[in-house]
């Protein structure tokens, strides 16, 4: 396939994703809102999870094994290691939160389709029930609408979580150094281009 032809493709589908961005926030702003900050939430916990595990590795190094008999010695350590319990215990019920507001949102956006489509069903000419190609794309929007919608939700979910892990790997990496970030680009560049071929 042509560059061109490419670039045209990839244009129509993000005038689709805008329009299904568009159509759930329609459908339901408040679970739109609540999903979107479960996923900020939910991929900043990786990067506080490896600086933990960075804090009790320079920690650790640094405990004296002669003083580790006073007990006071290791009292760091285990204080880390319990944060890092704490912040596995939260990302696990955030991943239970997260499955019920996704499902709560598919739901509201299959119900605003369905309203979508009996408005439209209601305004068109009698004389279209007639038809029998109305029908048949009626019957496909009925039957094919809810199931859209998912994939819909859970692709813009998808593009949402990659995007935010990806923010904050790269900030991961700016805060080692800024640099890396450039060489991983560089190093990305030719597997694209294979991709793209």
């Amino acid at each position: 396939m042509p560059l061109d032809e490419q670039i045209k493709l990839a244009r129509q589908r993000l005038r689709y994703l805008k329009s299904a961005r568009r159509l759930i926030w329609q459908s339901g702003p408040g679970w739109t809102i609540a999903n979107l900050i479960l996923f900020i939430v939910q991929g900043a916990l990786p990067l506080l999870s490896l600086y933990l595990l960075k804090l009790i590795v320079d920690a650790a190094a640094k405990v004296d094994l002669a003083a580790a008999y006073d007990g006071g010695a290791f009292e760091k350590v285990a204080f880390l290691i319990a944060l890092a319990g704490v912040v596995s215990i939260v990302a696990a019920l955030l991943q239970s939160m997260t499955k019920l507001v996704h499902e709560a949102q598919i739901y509201q956006v299959a119900d605003y389709v369905y309203e979508i489509l009996h408005a439209k069903t209601i305004e068109v000419e009698l004389a279209c029930y007639e038809n029998s190609q109305y029908h048949d794309k009626l019957h496909r929007a009925q039957k094919e609408g809810p199931k859209r919608t998912f994939s819909i939700v859970r692709n813009l979910e998808n593009i949402s979580r990659n995007g935010i892990s990806l923010l904050t790997m790269v900030v991961l990496l700016v805060s080692f150094h800024w640099m890396l970030v450039f060489v991983l680009l560089i190093a990305a560049i030719p597997g694209l281009f294979v991709h793209l071929k």
